[in-house]
């Protein structure tokens, strides 16, 4: 009898251990599956094979309440190479496809500790533009994030929070110490006809260049004395141009 109670007593406080690692439905998605993902005693969720992904479902929210990812994780073991993860969403309507699917990075540098992580889903063309089709604009009704391919990988994932536009413009770029991502789609070639397309685009890249000039010198300087050598190489072009003119 002493036994089975010992024993009961060590299910129960292994069963303790583990809900309280286990990642947990929210307000925002109230069911959570799981394809090829098991969880460990530590709440670690690791890739069984090359295609493992978890769904957030019963999720009913429009673009503008959906405009970021939050994701705080940390990884079992730090990978030894950048880690590739895959987004998909779907609406009523439409299932999981290429033509709604974006991706981010995470360096093996920032996989080396537990952090916070913001993706800005809203800058995605196929997230928030199609204007023109309206069923591309429905509402967001589950969301899946799949794991690295051909990657054991394992994490312990702390929150998934779904940030609206209002909070995105406080948590990306005011005081908060999450690392945002750059998220990055394929875009048809067709689509950058459209002026919905190539403005935000340009806006991003000039945004994203002018942040690279301030926090890599090196590169700004290299940029600097290749504007610079090319200038001379055109004035020098010029010159010579004249001086044949003239003989």
């Amino acid at each position: 009898m002493s036994s089975l109670i010992k024993t009961s007593g060590l299910v129960l406080s292994l069963l303790l251990s583990m809900s309280a690692f286990a990642f947990v439905p929210s307000e925002q998605f109230s069911d959570i599956q799981y394809k090829d993902l098991v969880t460990d005693t530590q709440g670690y969720i690791s890739n069984t094979s090359s295609d493992g992904y978890l769904v957030l479902n019963n999720i009913n929210l429009n673009r503008a309440q959906m405009c970021g990812l939050q994701l705080s994780f940390e990884f079992k073991q730090t990978p030894q190479r950048a880690s590739l993860f895959d987004v998909y969403w779907r609406t009523a309507q439409t299932g999981f496809s290429e033509s709604q699917k974006a991706f981010f990075i995470i360096n093996q540098q920032d996989a080396a500790n537990k952090n916070t992580y913001i993706v800005p889903l809203c800058k995605l063309f196929s997230f928030s533009g199609n204007l023109n089709q309206p069923l591309q604009q429905a509402n967001i009704t589950a969301f899946r994030l799949d794991y690295p391919p051909n990657k054991d990988t394992a994490l312990r994932i702390e929150t998934i929070q779904l940030l609206d536009s209002q909070a995105m413009s406080t948590e990306s770029y005011g005081a908060s110490q999450a690392i945002v991502l750059e998220p990055y789609e394929t875009i048809s070639a067709n689509s950058f006809t459209s002026l919905d397309v190539i403005i935000p685009k340009l806006i991003f890249a000039f945004e994203e260049g002018l942040k690279r000039f301030t926090s890599d010198v090196p590169f700004l300087i290299f940029w600097l004395f290749l504007i610079f050598l090319l200038t001379v190489l055109i004035l020098l072009s010029y010159t010579r141009q004249f001086k044949m003119d003239d003989d």
